[in-house]
């Protein structure tokens, strides 16, 4: 019997920053919404296929769509249960993700912001396109 391998490709249209920061997500979804204007609510928790134990985990998140901008943001906590939602970025925390127009000057004025907030350790501008595991964050966004 001979074997199929088959090669996804994914449209990546999203940015990517990692928080690492010991406080509790609530804190981290607080101190953003004060710090970036935005008004991240709980939503159900992420679920994740991961593959090798073929096991569901699940992540918290938080949401916010700005209707007037045409963005989408996410908070997702990077680790559950000992799992990773994207174990090649283990020392983060929480994983900032957003879809929408936003130039590369404001990307560092995000990044910047998030860096400068008391209880944040670190803000990691992640290359989506360098994530290996990326199909544990594809997001299907409805349009605007």
């Amino acid at each position: 019997m001979s074997k199929h391998r088959f090669n996804f490709t994914y449209e990546i249209d999203f940015k990517l920053i990692g928080i690492v920061s010991a406080v509790q997500e609530y804190k981290i979804a607080f101190h953003l919404n004060q710090l970036l204007k935005l008004n991240f609510k709980r939503i159900e928790d992420w679920e994740v296929l991961l593959a090798k134990k073929k096991e569901l985990h699940y992540f918290k998140q938080y949401y916010y769509k700005d209707e007037l901008l045409k963005r989408v943001f996410y908070l997702i906590k990077n680790k559950a249960d000992g799992f990773y939602c994207l174990p090649e970025f283990a020392i983060v925390d929480y994983l900032f993700i957003w879809n929408g127009d936003m130039q590369e000057d404001e990307m560092h004025v995000f990044h910047e912001q998030i860096n400068g907030l008391a209880l944040v350790s670190s803000a990691i501008k992640i290359d989506v396109n360098d994530i290996k595991n990326i199909e544990n964050i594809l997001i299907d966004e409805e349009s605007f």
